[in-house]
């Protein structure tokens, strides 16, 4: 997650830059991926807003007029291939997409789930690859 916020996502940014999207599922890993990301945007001085999902039409609706409301360096999807397929066509196109790679399942296809999660990046969290 640090290597989003001063990595190639933060080139030239300053405190003062685009804030960071972070849009958190209801599971476990979701929430603790989301306050992972928090924490390391604030280490380095970034600005970050939480999002929570509701997948109800009308939440969706509301979450995607407040997040065309304003420019954002970034939207972290903290959310599990199903939830970020819901959600991807209410985010601004022209906003760098990054989620975790719970994203990334090999059964995505067989869901139906590939071309909805199209254009979004995924990064790996540490503690899930090195317990």
């Amino acid at each position: 997650m640090r290597a989003l916020v001063r990595g190639p996502l933060a080139a030239g940014a300053s405190g003062e830059s685009l804030p960071f999207a972070v849009i958190v599922g209801g599971g476990g890993l979701e929430r603790r991926a989301g306050r992972a990301f928090l924490a390391a945007a604030r280490e380095y001085g970034r600005r970050a807003e939480t999002f929570e999902l509701s997948i109800r039409q009308d939440r969706l609706a509301e979450l995607g007029k407040r997040l065309a409301a304003q420019p954002w360096r970034a939207i972290l999807l903290a959310l599990d291939a199903g939830e970020a397929a819901t959600v991807r066509r209410w985010l601004p196109a022209e906003t760098i997409v990054v989620a975790t790679s719970r994203v990334h399942l090999l059964e995505q296809s067989s869901l139906g789930l590939a071309q909805e999660l199209d254009g979004i990046a995924f990064v790996d969290m540490p503690w899930l690859v090195e317990p």
